[in-house]
This record gives C-alpha cells, structure tokens and sequence, in this order.
C-alpha cells in the first residue's frame, strides 16, 4: 500500500538507506571489476598458450640449426665432396624457410 500523505523520515532511517545504497553501489563495482579481471586472465591465459607455442617453436628450430651445424662440421671432417655438403645445407635450408599463410 502506498503512503497517502509524506513519509517522515527519521535520521536514523536515512542513515539506515544511505548505508544500503553505498553497499549496492560497492556491489555493482565490484561485480563490473570481478568481470573485468576474468576477462583481463582470459586474455593473459591466451597470451601464454601464444607465447608457449612459440617458445616450443623456437627451440625445434634452434634443436634443428644445432644439429644440422654439427652435421655440416662433421660431413666436411670426413671430407665429403662439395656438392654433397651443399645438397645438406640447401635441404636444411628448405627446411627452415618461413612458410606464409
């Protein structure tokens, strides 16, 4: 039922309503910063699996760089001809070009 005439408020029950608006307030904030931060480790989270992925791409090519180094070193110790070194080194070189998307 709705008042006919004014609400005498008293000032305790002003304080009282004053108190629950901050804590609303408070509560719309905090609900708008929870959303904020998940969607913030949302994006770190992917940022990571990004970052992962190319640190694991970076070490297979350094692993293969290494090991086709050594190859080469080796190949040329036991004295194989030029042309079989270039042949490694232009596979290994294929190997390694970027591929565009």
């Amino acid at each position: 039922m709705i008042d006919a005439k004014p609400r005498k408020w008293t000032d305790r029950e002003i304080y009282i309503l004053s108190e629950l608006a901050q804590s609303a307030i408070t509560e719309i904030e905090l609900r708008a910063e929870v959303r904020q931060r998940k969607a913030a480790e949302k994006a770190l989270r992917q940022l990571n699996a990004e970052l992962d992925a190319a640190n694991h791409r970076l070490k297979r090519v350094t692993e293969f760089t290494y090991f086709t180094i050594n190859h080469t070193i080796d190949t040329v110790r036991r004295g194989a001809e030029r042309d079989e070194i270039l042949n490694y080194l232009d596979s290994a070189q294929r190997s390694l070009k970027p591929q565009t998307n």
